[in-house]
């Protein structure tokens, strides 16, 4: 099935195969060394799949004429929308380079090679997630898929073997954007009825519907499903492989609850992942927020030109923290956060600060720092974001835990075992775990003082100022 060959030199050298990672009906995709770069780094190239284009061509018309065309047409839809891809930028989405080339008349895409394992390959070795970890990964997935949802685009193959988590953070990565589409929601539209069936809702088995962000919900739905519910061989979200939810849907055939193949899953899981696999589309959520709403877990920004007021009613001025942030200075966001929190206490140095400055901290600055984190980071950082984060793990807003905030601490990458890292420890860029930032400079690893000051500075901030946000 390979259209280009082990050790095969590609882009007027630049590029040697290694082998074949994969292909399907539409493309192919290789992993190459750049043998440009010093360290000869590893990426993966993907191209139409020329001869599976052609078989189903055939299958379809009963001869290759007129194929020609329609190969120049896929390849021209297939340059465009790897350019798009070049565009997005998001911690949960694998980056495409933005210079294509062309081997042999074929168009190729350069992109980022991420070392690990696909969802489905975790299941097959481990078995099922736990529901806290299948929240996690459907959290930095969901916010992926509000991303491109921003932009008016669509997924469409949601599911286990288009999930990576990276070994050397064991972040979950989106790949795999070879159904994804620029979509006009708000009208009936015509797509390729093409789908993965176990994971697709009845409406992608149509040529012309109304193509919404419930699609990709469906999707991500039946693979927390999966996650943490199917224990066997195949691991799909139907009772048989030969079903698929549009056959249901016109059967009326009921799915059968999670919960009912593993009893560990708590009703609220339970329910919201029946909610977003609803097979009429009317029924679903209708955003990614709407979803995770349900879910109890972050919802991300979801405007991605959201306007922040930048100047409080208490004047305290944010736009050197927008700057910061905007620019990825991360450390120096952090500390800027840090200085305008004692800003917002009214108190000019730390040692004048004392545990009641924070229980009327006001709500409104808190919430502009947070907005902006979360703008910024595309939903991995902010005080929202280590909140939930808190829930999560048993926390509850407004009410103290140690054990709990040991727990979190992990979680977001402040403690590793027994040892809270030092402030110079920590990875201030986006590779670094959900949560991780803002970390607060002053305070936060440990206890600072003894008396009044036993407390931890962020921990106040986020489940006490965000309480009932």
């Amino acid at each position: 099935m390979a259209y280009f060959e082990t050790g095969q030199l590609l882009n007027k050298g630049q590029y040697q195969i290694i082998e074949t990672l994969g292909h399907g009906g539409f493309g192919i995709t290789y992993l190459a060394e750049d043998t440009k770069s010093n360290s000869r780094k590893k990426v993966c190239i993907k191209t139409i799949n020329v001869m599976g284009l052609e078989q189903r061509y055939r299958l379809k018309y009963g001869n290759t004429s007129g194929f020609d065309q329609y190969l120049k047409n896929e390849q021209e839809k297939f340059a465009s929308e790897a350019m798009v891809l070049a565009s997005f930028d998001h911690p949960h989405i694998v980056k495409v380079q933005p210079k294509l080339f062309q081997e042999n008349d074929i168009w190729c895409m350069v992109m980022a090679y991420i070392k690990g394992k696909n969802l489905e390959r975790c299941l097959y070795d481990q078995g099922n997630f736990s529901e806290q970890e299948g929240l996690n990964i459907i959290q930095q997935i969901g916010s992926a898929l509000q991303y491109i949802h921003n932009k008016n685009y669509l997924h469409r193959d949601i599911k286990p073997q288009n999930i990576l988590i990276r070994d050397e953070d064991q972040k979950a990565i989106l790949i795999d954007f070879g159904l994804a589409r620029e979509v006009d929601f708000a009208v009936s539209m015509s797509l390729t009825n093409a789908a993965t069936p176990p994971f697709a809702p009845p409406e992608q088995f149509e040529k012309r519907s109304n193509f919404t962000p419930a699609l990709d919900i469906y999707s991500l739905g039946a693979t927390l499903y999966v996650l943490i519910a199917v224990n066997e061989e195949p691991f799909i979200p139907l009772s048989s492989p030969y079903l698929n939810s549009k056959i249901m849907l016109d059967l009326n055939m009921p799915l059968k609850p999670p919960k009912e193949l593993n009893n560990k899953i708590s009703d609220q899981v339970n329910n919201a992942i029946l909610k977003a696999m609803e097979f009429q589309v009317k029924n679903r959520p209708q955003s990614m927020e709407e979803w995770f709403t349900l879910l109890r877990i972050n919802v991300i920004a979801s405007k991605t030109k959201q306007s922040i007021k930048l100047i409080s009613t208490k004047a305290i001025d944010y736009r050197k923290l927008d700057q910061l942030l905007a620019q990825n200075k991360w450390k120096e966001a952090d500390q800027e956060t840090t200085a305008k929190i004692l800003e917002v206490t009214g108190k000019n140095s730390w040692g004048d600060v004392y545990s009641d400055d924070f229980k009327n901290f006001s709500k409104e600055d808190l919430q502009i720092m947070d907005q902006l984190w979360v703008k910024y980071s595309q939903g991995l950082f902010g005080f929202s974001v280590q909140k939930q984060i808190y829930i999560n793990c048993g926390g509850t807003p407004g009410e103290y835990d140690w054990e709990t905030y040991k727990l979190f601490a992990e979680k977001v990458g402040w403690k590793t075992g027994e040892k809270w890292l030092y402030y110079s420890e920590l990875t201030f860029n986006t590779n670094a775990p959900l949560g991780n930032l803002p970390w607060v400079y002053y305070g936060v690893v440990g206890v600072v003082r003894v008396g009044d000051y036993s407390f931890l500075l962020s921990n106040i901030l986020h489940i006490r100022a965000l309480e009932g946000n």
